[in-house]
Formats: C-alpha cells, structure tokens, sequence
C-alpha cells in the first residue's frame, strides 16, 4: 500500500535529501577505520569478508523481491553491472586492504582527500559535468582542511610526509573508487538499489574468499570472542550496508562530484570518534580544518546540479 502524500514526510524526505544521504557513509566508514584499529591484530582479508557476510545477512530479508524482480534488468545491463559490482565491493576492497598493510593511517587519510579531484578530472575528461568556478573553490577550501587537520597545522610534519609502495596501491585502489562513482550514476532505471548493492556485496565475498581462506590455512584467524563478533556485525550492518546504500543514493541524486567531496568529512568523523571514544584531545587545527571542509562543502553544492526532491512512487525506484 503506497503512503499517503501528507504521510510520506519522514524517511522520503530523508532519502531526497542529498546532504543528509552524501553525509553519513563517511561517518559509518569513520566508525568503521575506529572498530579497525580496536581489532587491528586480526587477518584484514577474513575481516573484510566477514565484514561482507555479515551485510549480506542483514540484507536478504530486504531484498530477495527486488533481487528476484531485477534479474531480467541484471542480465540485459550485465555489461555496466559486472565493473561496477568488481570495483565496488572487490577489486577496490582487496587493494585498499594491500596498501594499509604497507602504509600509514595517516597517509591513507592524506591519499583519501583526492578522491574529489580524481572524480573531478575523470568526470570533466570524460565531458559528463563542466565546472564551475564555486565548484573548484569549493574543493580547494575543502582540501585546505583535510591538509590542516593531517598536517596538524604544522608545515614541517607536511613536508616530513612520504609515500612509500602502500601509497602507491592506495591511489589505485582510489582510483577504482572513483570509476565506481562516476558509473554509479548511470545506474539502469529497472535496476532497483538494494538488488544492485546485494549484487555488490556478494561480489565482494567471490573475491574475497581465496585471501580469506589462505588466512585461516596459514593460522591467521579472528578469535571468536563476544566483543570481535559484534565489531564486526556492526560494521557489517553500518559500514557496508547503509554507507553504501546511503551513499548509492546519494550518487544518483547528486552526482559523482558531489559524492566524492564528501569524502572529505572522513577525517572530521574521525576526529570526532576519536575524542568521544580514545580519550584523544580536541586541538586548534581540528577545528579550523573542519570549519574549511564544511565551508568547502558549501561552496561546491552552490554549483552542482542536484535533484530537490525525490518521488517515491518514481519508476527510478521500481524495480522492473
């Protein structure tokens, strides 16, 4: 039974809401970089695939109809679905997990702010969206506030930063993320969301599962325990189903551009987290790089094409 117009105000005028979608994944990946670090001594690829797992089963009530109802738009649009489910939940998943292997948090955070120049360059290349002058303000500002709160306002800890071969995995592994984007906007209209995020994450389990099992072989294991397995649940329910989710959702209303320079509000989430939870202090620096990344955020939306409002009965939303 569809909603009443007078009774759709709550979750329809949150899911039309573009900064409200594009805002949370980047909190729920922060979360996610927080439960990491508390379970830092467990194999990254069995934790990935759990990760996985533990979306996929929170997913199937949901989304067995829509999976059922997408399967003739699935095979017709295979070509557009099969790099988009790869580089969303596999490809790109395993790399990130190589380069933190070999990198710094503190670089990964650095190399994660050019997510919204990649997709900016890649999507301009590609004559998808011109820019405009507030657009590229908008980044710059933004940026200017990841590098204040990375660099912790000092100028020597900038330049003493180096990139080493993790750095190097990382920037691709990035730079599948933003193709990923930047594909995610052309999703067919029979092909319902949660159908196309199910596809992804059981994408991710296929690739996932060969690094997993030589983990567990070699003796490399997650220890069962009360406090790993609602982590990991956790994440699972947050950082891979709603951030993505939310985050598809946010594409498709928004736009790459926009997506992508939401990446930016990692390092404030994380900032957050880790005052509430790690006892860690609140600097200067904290505050005045956040202030440039929501000013910067600001700046870019003034210049972006968003959609205002979302009909749910809309056929984007049906399946077909």
């Amino acid at each position: 039974m569809t909603p009443a117009r007078g009774d759709s105000t709550g979750s329809d005028r949150l899911f039309a809401s573009v900064h409200v979608l594009l805002a949370l994944p980047p909190l729920f990946w922060a979360a996610n970089w927080i439960v990491g670090r508390a379970l830092r001594d467990s194999p990254p690829f069995t934790l990935a695939f759990a990760r996985w797992a533990f979306a996929v089963a929170f997913m199937l009530p949901f989304c067995r109809a829509e999976v059922r109802a997408a399967w003739p738009a699935m095979r017709r649009h295979w070509l557009w679905l099969l790099p988009v489910t790869i580089l969303g939940g596999g490809i790109g998943n395993v790399l990130s997990y190589v380069g933190l292997k070999q990198t710094t948090a503190i670089n990964a955070a650095f190399l994660n702010s050019f997510v919204p120049i990649i997709i900016i360059v890649l999507t301009w290349a590609l004559g998808r969206e011109r820019l405009t002058l507030s657009q590229v303000l908008g980044v710059l500002v933004s940026l200017a506030g990841v590098v204040t709160i990375l660099s912790r306002g000092s100028l020597d800890m900038l330049i003493a930063l180096r990139l080493n071969q993790g750095d190097l995995v990382l920037l691709i592994s990035l730079l599948l993320w933003s193709i990923y984007t930047i594909l995610l906007h052309d999703r067919p209209l029979q092909l319902h969301p949660m159908a196309l995020l199910f596809v992804i994450a059981v994408q991710a389990l296929i690739v996932l599962s060969p690094f997993a099992a030589y983990e567990y072989a070699s003796g490399n294991r997650i220890a069962l325990t009360v406090a790993n397995i609602a982590a990991v649940a956790f994440i699972g329910l947050f950082s891979s189903f709603l951030a993505y989710f939310l985050y598809n959702r946010g594409v498709e209303l928004g736009g790459a551009r926009l997506a992508g320079l939401y990446t930016h509000l990692m390092p404030v989430y994380l900032v957050a987290l880790a005052w509430l939870f790690l006892d860690e202090n609140l600097e200067w620096f904290h505050v005045g790089g956040i202030g440039l990344i929501v000013a910067g955020i600001w700046l870019a939306s003034r210049g972006s094409q968003i959609a205002k409002t979302a009909d749910p009965d809309a056929p984007r939303e049906s399946p077909g």
